[in-house]
């Protein structure tokens, strides 16, 4: 005869899970902050197409679908943030997701600002050179 290794003790207990509200009241998800946060950038992006709507052209925002390019590199430098805060040191995660976050960055604002590539690309070959002369990004890299 074998033994049903599913057999125990049901007996057990089990911490019961929290209730919806509870999840986005006690964790920092669905927090105030967040949701203020998203209320002003809201409000601001109506505001930015309400004034374009009656012809008031602000210069920054000629071409506003580059702030969609910027989305990605504020996901990276939080991703770098919150792996340098969970370590508590710089990380090859941490470091690697801050330096994508300033490359995508870089071409943002390229595009934001109405910036020549002509005149830029070679910041593609000194920030790389900048993040190697202080050791900042690279192979053997040593954690702290």
């Amino acid at each position: 005869m074998s033994q049903n290794p599913d057999q125990g003790n049901f007996d057990q207990q089990f911490a019961e899970k929290p209730k919806r509200d509870q999840m986005y009241q006690d964790g920092p998800r669905g927090g105030v902050p967040g949701r203020i946060i998203g209320a002003i950038v809201l409000i601001g992006l109506g505001v930015i197409f309400l004034l374009k709507q009656y012809g008031i052209d602000i210069p920054l925002f000629q071409n506003w679908w580059a702030f969609f390019i910027l989305l990605p590199a504020i996901g990276a430098f939080w991703t770098g943030y919150t792996a340098y805060q969970r370590e508590g040191r710089w990380t090859n995660e941490a470091r690697g997701a801050i330096v994508g976050g300033v490359f995508i960055a870089l071409v943002a604002f390229a595009f934001l600002l109405q910036l020549d590539w002509g005149k830029i690309w070679p910041l593609f070959l000194i920030i790389p050179g900048i993040f190697l002369l202080f050791d900042i990004w690279g192979p053997g890299r040593r954690s702290y």
